[in-house]
């Protein structure tokens, strides 16, 4: 057992194994229920439009038209060559966020124990930010994974053994988490934290070590300045400048998730993460895990806030998704801690922190149900193409005001077969039913005898049509579909 492990007496093999299986297969369960109950939304939609595409179109879309770099999407391509179906795009990211789960578990057993690593998994994979991800058509469970990995072998490499496989681990999965998503930078930030403050605690490593760890991170970041600069130009209006109430919405959505709790419970959450990390600082904290608080929680936290006044807005909990493994070790280290003062003063500390672990769990599983009962995003795609296949005829024109939710149309209405490539200056599409879809709108070539119509978001402008011309307007959330009265 590690001497600092505050979890009782050690686990055999066998029992390992029944709680690393028992682990994914919870996690799993409760990944693929009600998967395909959900239409994929604006961000999915864009992500199933490129990764649909040729290699070559696919990277010159994702260099028009995304901030994030393509390995997400050329796996995906990969991937949807076996089944173009929704749910198939969506266990993609069910198979990343396991895989999160069984590495975070193999990560947190080589730093404390089974028993740790079980219920560090445990939170992880009934965290409700953590099961959206890993059902939505995005990069963030694969991103999650990947900082595991990363830190795995940089864990690894610093602290014992500095051979081709930790080298080749700390390179590779360093570089995928780069070339995945346009705030890839937040890990290397974390990583070197991490190494300076495994230098400075009692010399473990000498300097030659620790600049050829640099070296290792530095290779990957150099081809991954060009992505920087990129995002620099590229505008993104989810991004912001955040006051205090949005510092405190966005850290409770890494713990409650997206459901829309009242603030006061949004404080309440992150009031008691900031205390988990306080008392892992100043009071009872292994050295593994302060390192771990500073580096992949406190550090990525300050430098999103400091980036976002000085430099650019970036502040979003989705650039913060990395740290989220990393908080499920931090929280689970203190209900250990917990239970050994319990033990130590003679009462049954296992029940305790079986029952502990078992209700927070227990209300985990329940903001998880409460987010998928609760929340979903403002455009209903599905919705709207149904519609207008339903109600459209041949020769109908179908405009389309914004250029994504003409990508979604598409895919809920013509399908994968559609041939759609975004790179077109102009869009045209022809339905199966005869009917047009384009962008932009085209008011000077209009045939009297035809049927038009529009698709828009309330916060899309409508020139050069007049409101006055709108009728039969059907609302999809916050996208309708109106049909054009002719002048």
């Amino acid at each position: 057992m590690n001497p600092s492990d505050p979890s009782g007496s050690p686990v055999s093999p066998r029992r390992d194994r029944i709680l690393f299986f028992l682990l994914l297969l919870i996690a799993l369960a409760l990944r693929v229920a009600a998967l395909s109950g959900r239409e994929l939304w604006y961000d999915e939609l864009q992500s199933i439009t490129f990764s649909r595409l040729s290699i070559g179109d696919m990277l010159q879309s994702v260099i028009v038209f995304d901030p994030h770099p393509p390995l997400y999407y050329l796996q995906l391509h990969y991937w949807i060559l076996v089944s173009s179906s929704e749910t198939w795009a969506k266990l993609n990211s069910v198979f990343w966020s396991v895989l999160a789960v069984a590495g975070l578990y193999i990560l947190c057993r080589r730093l404390v124990s089974a028993r740790f690593a079980f219920y560090s998994g445990l939170l992880f994979a009934v965290l409700p930010i953590g099961i959206w991800y890993g059902q939505e058509v995005r990069m963030y469970s694969m991103l999650m994974a990947l900082a595991i990995g990363s830190f795995y072998f940089a864990y690894e490499y610093l602290n014992f053994r500095r051979g081709a496989v930790e080298s080749l681990g700390v390179f590779g999965f360093t570089a995928a988490f780069l070339y995945t998503h346009g705030s890839g930078f937040m890990l290397l930030i974390s990583l070197v934290a991490y190494a300076a403050l495994v230098w400075a605690k009692d010399r473990k490593i000498d300097r030659k070590i620790f600049f050829r760890f640099l070296l290792l991170l530095g290779i990957p970041a150099s081809l991954y300045v060009l992505w920087m600069i990129k995002g620099l130009f590229f505008s993104m209006e989810q991004l912001q400048t955040p006051g205090l109430q949005e510092v405190i919405d966005s850290l409770a959505a890494l713990v409650l998730g997206l459901f829309t709790y009242p603030i006061w419970l949004r404080w309440l959450a992150v009031i008691l993460v900031l205390a988990v990390v306080a008392y892992i600082l100043l009071r009872d904290g292994e050295w593994k895990l302060r390192s771990i608080a500073v580096s992949f929680f406190l550090l990525p936290i300050a430098v999103c806030l400091l980036l976002s006044y000085l430099i650019k807005p970036m502040w979003h909990y989705r650039t913060l998704m990395y740290t989220v493994p990393f908080l499920c070790m931090l929280i689970a280290w203190i209900l250990f801690r917990f239970s050994a003062w319990l033990a130590s003063r003679g009462l049954r500390a296992a029940w305790i922190r079986h029952g502990t672990f078992g209700l927070l769990a227990f209300l985990l599983a329940g903001a998880s149900l409460a987010q998928q009962q609760g929340f979903s995003y403002p455009w209903d795609m599905r919705g709207a193409a149904q519609y207008l296949q339903a109600n459209t005829h041949r020769g109908d024109i179908v405009y389309i005001i914004h250029p994504r939710v003409f990508w979604g149309i598409d895919w809920y209405w013509l399908g994968p077969q559609s041939g759609f490539n975004p790179l077109g200056l102009e869009y045209f599409q022809t339905a199966p039913n005869g009917a047009y879809l384009l962008n932009p709108v085209d008011t000077e070539d209009v045939d009297p005898g035809a049927t038009y119509w529009i698709v828009y978001r309330d916060v899309d402008s409508l020139d050069p049509i007049s409101p006055d011309r709108l009728e039969s307007i059907v609302a999809f959330d916050h996208l309708f579909v109106a049909r054009l009265r002719m002048p």
